[in-house]
């Protein structure tokens, strides 16, 4: 696991000719840390606050400054960042940014808990996240690490906003796989079990997409990651409603998330069309009569939200009424009663032991062997409302839950926390031409953008939209 960057304290220092002043570090990562800055444009406009990140500059080459220039290109949307400016010293590269005082959508869900119970904010949300990401797509950048650490909440969770491209790329198809958390890491990025030589980044975005609405809505990841070997994933293969089992989320949802969550990327719904789908939910949740006949841990969740689920043994009956609306985790048959089923994971898994492995399952592989062919071509402007994956696979009953490490300071297995911040993972990474040209005396970031490349595999079938 990629350790994070360990800089010197700029604390104080002045930037920019003088008009950028660091104060305190607000955050830190793999490649550089962010302050919160004191900018100060003019003796006619007042001081405000930003973000300046700050990432050091590379000895050769020019694979870290494919962040900036990815996210300039995108900045002008009202759901991304700003990136306001670029410059740099002898050892650092920094960006200046909005500054975002009320932290991000990771303290929104597991924090403030302001979506609990909240269907139109739920959807205002979403909405946003799916206009920011199709206009990045527009525009040829694609994120390729979508997660609630990276993406800024206002307060009341009305205003979103994506940010730290870190990990974005401006090619349509990458040979970089495992790239971004691996919670919301589609499975032909995480290539367990799809063996093609590309895969579509796009499609890849709209899958953490798929999870990153479940995150709202339930504060619950539905698995550690997406890999036959992973218990809760291979039950998601073999029942094509197995959502609505461990979520209590209504059926209009359960249709939605499947239709983003489709194992073949390329039949995944378009970004367009799952905002319309989005804008006619009716309901968001299950009814109270629903949640009457889940398992006691999907009604815990349901009342309680981002609390830690207890163990099975100690989980009460929670009387449910038709005024409960809310989210959940699993279980909903006697034969889950056992405690190992009374959870989904957080986001990511960290700190668990690894998973006992199923013997891995011949669905993804199918799909991907008939992604490398041409004969059944297929458009992401599809969508699917019917089963994701309709075939019939043997579960391994004697599966071992992980349990949590004992520095966690959760206790008993089953009592999970609902997020961590993640480490995203790391690769290298294709970039465009980019030079420093000077512009009245201040160093400045110029970027030439490349002709899109053929690369075999996914290209031959891709819809550009």
């Amino acid at each position: 696991m990629p350790s994070f960057f360990h800089s010197p304290d700029l604390a104080g220092l002045f930037l920019d000719d003088g008009r950028l002043q660091l104060l305190d570090c607000i955050g830190s990562g793999v490649h550089g840390v962010v302050y919160r800055a004191l900018s100060i444009s003019s003796r006619d406009q007042p001081s405000e606050y930003r973000a300046v990140k700050c990432i050091p500059k590379p000895n050769s080459g020019e694979t870290r400054l494919s962040e900036f220039a990815n996210h300039a290109k995108v900045s002008n949307h009202n759901n991304v960042t700003t990136l306001h400016h670029i410059f740099h010293d002898e050892t650092f590269i920094y960006a200046e940014l909005d500054f975002c005082p009320d932290g991000t959508l990771l303290d929104a869900i597991n924090r403030r808990q302001i979506f609990h119970n909240q269907p139109e904010l739920v959807r205002a949300a979403f909405l946003q996240l799916v206009d920011a990401v199709h206009h990045c797509h527009e525009q040829g950048v694609f994120h390729r690490d979508l997660k609630p650490e990276n993406i800024l909440c206002s307060f009341d969770g009305s205003y979103l906003r994506l940010v730290d491209f870190g990990m974005s790329t401006d090619t349509w198809v990458s040979e970089d796989f495992g790239r971004g958390s691996e919670c919301y890491m589609s499975p032909e990025c995480l290539a367990e079990e799809f063996k093609l030589p590309d895969y579509s980044v796009r499609h890849s975005d709209i899958w953490s997409l798929g999870i990153l609405m479940i995150n709202i809505l339930c504060a619950r990841s539905p698995w550690e990651r997406a890999a036959s070997s992973h218990r809760h994933f291979n039950d998601f293969l073999q029942d094509p409603n197995y959502l609505r089992t461990v979520l209590p989320i209504s059926y209009e949802v359960q249709t939605v998330v499947k239709s983003i969550l489709t194992i073949d990327p390329m039949s995944r719904i378009s970004l367009p069309t799952l905002r319309g789908r989005v804008d006619t939910i009716d309901t968001w949740y299950m009814s109270g009569e629903d949640l009457a006949h889940t398992a006691p841990s999907v009604q815990w969740v349901a009342q309680y939200y981002a609390s830690d689920i207890p163990s099975s043994s100690s989980v009460p009956n929670i009387s449910v009424t038709s005024s409960v609306s809310s989210t959940g985790s699993q279980g909903s048959s006697d034969s889950q009663s056992s405690g190992e089923e009374g959870f989904l994971y957080p986001s990511p898994a960290l700190g668990l032991e690894p998973l006992g492995m199923h013997e891995p399952q011949p669905i993804l592989a199918r799909i991907a062997r008939s992604l490398s062919s041409d004969s059944s071509p297929s458009s992401s402007d599809e969508e699917s409302d019917g089963p994701i994956t309709p075939y019939s696979i043997p579960v391994d009953p004697d599966i071992e839950v992980p349990e949590l490490c004992e520095e966690e300071g959760i206790g008993a297995s089953l009592q999970v926390p609902l997020f961590r911040p993640t480490k995203g993972v790391n690769g290298s990474r294709g970039f465009r031409s980019a030079s420093w040209t000077s512009n009245g005396g201040r160093k400045m970031l110029e970027v030439e953008r490349p002709r899109p490349r053929a690369i075999s595999g996914f290209n031959a079938r891709m819809d550009r939209e």
